[in-house]
C-alpha cells in the first residue's frame, strides 16, 4: 500500500522509529497546524516553533495516541495549548525586559544625587595632597593594588598603604564637613 494512501491512524501505527513515514504526516497537516499557530501567536518565527513542537509532541506519544479518524483534531488542539504557551511567555518575557529596562534608566532625581555626589567627591579629593591624590586615583578609581601604585610612584607599600588610609579619613571628614554644610 502506497503510504501516501494510508490514513492517520495507520501512519501513526506503521511509524515506530520510521521518520519518513511520519514525515507525511507532516507533509499533509503543517501548512494547517502552521495557520493555527499563526493566529495565536502572531509571529512568523514563533509560529514555526510552535509547529515544530507540536509534531514532536506527537511524534513523542505516537504510540499512546488513540484515533478515530484523523490526527488533525489532536494536533490542532495541542497546537492552540502550545501557541498559548509560547504567547504568555513572549509576553513575560517584554514585561520582564521593561521592568529590567525601567530599572536601569536612572530616574532624574537620582541623576542629581550623582552629579552632586561626584561634584563634593570631586572637591574632597582636590583638597587632598597632590601625592595623595594620585594615590587615592591609582587604588580607588583605577584600582591598582597598593604594590602596583607604589612602584608606580616610586614609593614604599607601606607609604601608599599610610597615605591612604590618611585621606579616607581626611575625606570622610570633608564629606561629612559638606553634608553638614548642605543641610543647614
Amino acid at each position: 500500500m502506497d503510504v501516501d494512501a494510508r490514513t492517520d491512524a495507520e501512519l501513526l501505527d506503521a511509524a515506530g522509529g520510521d521518520s519518513r513515514v511520519f514525515g507525511v504526516l507532516f507533509d499533509r497537516y503543517s501548512r494547517v497546524v502552521f495557520a493555527a499557530a499563526f493566529v495565536i501567536v502572531e509571529d512568523r518565527r514563533a509560529a514555526e516553533e510552535v509547529t515544530s513542537d507540536a509534531f514532536m509532541v506527537l511524534w513523542r506519544k505516537r504510540e499512546s495516541i488513540v484515533l478515530a479518524d484523523t490526527v488533525l483534531p489532536w494536533l490542532l488542539a495541542t497546537t492552540r495549548y502550545l501557541a498559548r504557551n509560547q504567547r504568555r511567555s513572549a509576553r513575560r518575557d517584554v514585561e520582564l525586559n521593561e521592568g529590567i529596562l525601567a530599572s536601569l534608566v536612572p530616574s532624574a532625581e537620582h541623576l542629581a544625587v550623582a552629579r552632586d555626589l561626584n561634584r563634593q567627591l570631586a572637591a574632597v579629593v582636590a583638597a587632598l595632597k597632590p601625592l595623595d591624590q594620585t594615590v587615592v586615583n591609582l587604588c580607588l578609581v583605577d584600582g591598582l593594588s597598593y604594590d602596583d601604585a607604589a612602584e608606580r610612584l616610586g614609593i614604599s607599600h607601606g607609604q601608599v598603604r599610610n597615605r591612604l588610609s590618611r585621606s579616607r579619613g581626611t575625606m570622610r571628614r570633608l564629606l561629612n564637613d559638606l553634608t553638614e554644610q548642605e543641610e543647614s
